[in-house]
């Protein structure tokens, strides 16, 4: 499939993330900027939900059943919204980003024509960013139907395949995708791209790379776009510099493209912005507020889909709304000093947070990994791991020079602003779980802290992004004005100069040339955010999506076979492989089931024995029995080079070409596939 082929599958993939939660968003009264923001994030939720409540009903998971859901919760919506109108005397207040019964706290009323500019640049803020992070996945994946060659990949592939096949999605019973391993395993993205394949009838790998660019270069931005302006207001300067700079993280979206692979918590870390963008507004932290009513709605839309795409990133907004909620408890207070607030208040408040505190630490500790699962060692100093976030380079990338100037910049922007001191403990928050697991030393106290990530600093560092852009765009919006206060001051002392070089006709403005000079600076701010940590991320993770004759986890022979085994194998027969050397991916390729589709999970004794002595059939009793129930006539013998580097001892295959019980029907280069003769 060439990249052109692939470009319809990619704008319904688009859509089919943005249409169930618009749908839903519209019915609650949203419009503009919140609603395009959060569309993402409440369809993934729609879907996950939709996903555990039919197989209760006994229903596929498809998108009918999908449809259906969305059709009822928008009717249900509208109902309540008509019943509530009937005893309101006046409807819900809307601020300029459609958010229902927002509070404008600027208070000015722009003309129309400064509404179309805006309305432009938002555009452009979105468009900037999602055209050089599709960019850059394009360039990574080199390929629509190219696959990543790492462990987890495995599981991930084959997991949109059994949720199609089956019609079960639930992330209640996913778990490692046998009857024998059926356990919790948050299924978010899996359900999303599996809808993908039976919408658009794509293939898994197809499904994944649409999936992905839509995720990093349309959520991501989006996202980013609402919780700043929730923070500054909707002013067009840091809409337009967080355009620029958000494609300009290595840490996401490509870290999570690379490392792992870890999709869930691509989907996952691309919905927190829009989450932390509504606990700004409804704690009223920012330029933006939210009554509690709606702020609780559109946070309780967003939380199904980020604790099913993946819980840690939960926590991770517990953890990030801690100094949020000391920050809105000091406001009140200060209210109350200045007798705008009662006493009564103050101690709600009070006892918000510290139910907060405890709630979220509770929750804490419930999502802590077991430590024997949480091997990560740590690789760094403390102060290399604070010159990593400051400069943007986490895990030991390049850094970029332009996101350490704007960061300290920002910093030093904060400091000056009382009020927005939260932001600098959301900012250490963020920065301590990353030095925490990046350099602190192995212990119990490390793994209570970061043991939620497995103390895994990839994941940490990916979160980094969400917590230092906004602090990035304060300093680069600061800096930005003071350039333009500067070329307009530096105009009226220098007029002659201007006249010639700008003949009558061509004449600007003080104000004119200040916007040319801060327009140019924005692009030169948008091509240096993509010089330094971005590049290297992108070369390495490009490395991991290159078939060749000796990839690690499908060579060229063996992608070929595998797509050659419809032609061979009958629908609903099994098919025997090594998860290990990538031949259960005959599963997620080629639509056929197989015995082992995750390298770990609980297996019956039937699986056991096929996983060890397929070789045997005719002459081990206890094969054939285990061929018949599992309906495995056939095996996949790939070559020995394991995905991670690793050697694991399988018995299964090894004497196959010489096994009496099996007849060779198929082969690409060293890549055979076999078939059971022995168990008719």
């Amino acid at each position: 499939m060439s990249w052109p082929q692939f470009v319809p599958i990619l704008v319904g993939t688009l859509l089919l993330f943005l249409l169930p939660g618009g749908i839903i968003l519209r019915a609650l009264g949203l419009r503009g900027t919140a609603m395009w923001a959060l569309a993402g994030p409440v369809t993934v939720s729609i879907i996950a939900v939709a996903a555990i409540i039919w197989p209760y009903f006994s229903l596929r998971f498809s998108p009918a059943s999908v449809a259906i859901f969305t059709g009822a919760l928008t009717m249900a919506i509208l109902l309540v919204r008509s019943g509530i109108a009937v005893f309101r005397t006046r409807p819900f207040a809307s601020d300029s980003s459609g958010a229902p019964g927002a509070r404008r706290l600027t208070g000015r009323v722009l003309p129309l024509s400064y509404e179309k500019i805006r309305a432009s640049c938002y555009l452009l803020a979105v468009f900037v960013p999602s055209v050089i992070i599709a960019a850059r996945f394009v360039s990574i994946i080199g390929s629509p139907e190219n696959i990543s060659q790492t462990y987890d990949n495995i599981y991930h592939l084959n997991a949109i395949r059994h949720i199609q096949t089956t019609g079960n999605g639930s992330s209640m019973t996913l778990g490692n995708l046998t009857e024998a391993s059926q356990a919790f395993y948050p299924a978010a993205w899996h359900n999303v791209l599996a809808l993908v394949v039976q919408l658009l009838g794509t293939s898994v790998p197809a499904a994944v790379t649409a999936g992905n660019i839509v995720i990093g270069a349309v959520l991501w931005p989006l996202g980013c776009i609402y919780l700043v302006t929730r923070i500054t207001g909707t002013r067009i300067l840091p809409v337009l510099l967080t355009g620029a700079i958000a494609a300009g993280f290595s840490a996401f979206p490509y870290l999570m493209i690379d490392f792992g692979v870890l999709y869930p918590n691509l989907l996952a870390i691309a919905i927190l912005p829009a989450a932390l963008g509504i606990m700004v507004s409804g704690l009223r932290l920012g330029t933006i507020g939210l009554a509690v009513l709606p702020a609780g709605v559109q946070f309780l839309a967003v939380l199904p889909g980020l604790a099913l795409a993946h819980p840690s990133t939960v926590i991770a907004v517990i953890a990030f709304g801690a100094p949020m909620m000391v920050a809105w408890l000091g406001h009140i207070a200060v209210a109350w000093r200045r007798k705008m607030r009662s006493g009564l208040a103050v101690i709600a408040a009070l006892i918000a947070v510290v139910a907060y505190m405890a709630v979220g630490m509770f929750g804490w500790q419930l999502a802590l990994q077991p430590q024997v699962a949480s091997g990560w060692d740590p690789r760094q100093t403390v102060s290399q791991a604070i010159g990593e976030i400051l400069g943007g380079g986490p895990q030991g990338n390049h850094v970029s020079f332009l996101l350490l100037l704007l960061t300290l910049a920002g910093l030093a922007t904060l400091a000056q602003e009382p009020r927005r001191w939260w932001l600098l403990g959301v900012f250490a928050v963020g920065s301590a779980l990353y030095i925490v697991a990046s350099a602190m030393p192995e212990g119990n106290l490390r793994h209570f802290w970061t043991g939620v990530w497995y103390n895994d600093a990839y994941r940490l560092a990916a979160i980094l992004p969400t917590v230092t852009l906004p602090i990035a765009v304060l300093g680069g919006t600061r800096m930005l004005r003071s350039l333009g206060l500067w070329t307009e001051s530096l105009q009226l002392t220098t007029s002659q100069f201007y006249q010639r070089a700008f003949p009558r006709g061509w004449g600007l403005s003080n104000r004119g040339m200040a916007a040319a000079v801060i327009v140019m600076a924005l692009g030169a701010t948008t091509l240096l955010a993509q010089i330094g940590s971005v590049n290297r991320e992108q070369r390495l993770a490009s490395e991991r999506y290159r078939i060749s004759d000796t990839s690690v986890l499908l060579s060229s022979d063996e992608l070929a076979l595998l797509k050659r085994v419809p032609e061979l194998v009958p629908p609903g027969d099994v098919v025997y492989g090594d998860p290990w050397n990538g031949s259960t991916l005959v599963y997620a390729i080629s639509g056929r089931q197989t015995v082992s589709p995750h390298v770990v999970g609980l297996r019956s004794r039937a699986e056991l024995v096929l996983m060890s002595s397929m070789d045997e059939a005719g002459v081990n009793p206890d094969v054939c029995p285990a061929v018949k129930e599992l309906d495995a006539y056939y095996a996949l013998d790939f070559d020995d080079i394991e995905v991670q580097g690793g050697q694991h001892v399988n018995t299964a295959m090894d004497n196959a070409e010489s096994a009496p019980g099996l007849e060779l029907i198929a082969s690409e280069g060293e890549a055979k596939l076999y078939k059971v003769t022995a168990c008719g």
